[in-house]
């Protein structure tokens, strides 16, 4: 029990970032970006679907937003994955 006790505030605030990340990011593929969109989150990840040639400036741009959500008062750091499909990420 005392795992949880203290996961859990960590967890929350990762799911925090994220929740505000997405939020903010789909804002910025709807201005920026033509047919791309986010399709999914898992936990503290965002997965987003884009043109191949948009994907160098999408993924910069992700970072970008993820790494300046402010929840806490430490930085945080975001480390993009890329792949032709999840399974290759």
């Amino acid at each position: 029990m005392d795992r949880v006790a203290v996961n859990t505030p960590i967890q929350s605030a990762a799911s925090d970032i994220a929740k505000v990340a997405i939020m903010r990011f789909d804002k910025v593929v709807k201005e920026e970006f033509k047919g791309a969109k986010t399709v999914l989150q898992i936990h503290d990840s965002i997965v987003c679907e884009c043109l191949s040639e948009d994907a160098d400036r999408l993924e910069k741009r992700l970072v970008e937003v993820m790494e300046s959500v402010d929840v806490l008062s430490v930085p945080v750091k975001a480390e993009p994955k890329r792949g032709a499909s999840l399974s290759k990420v």
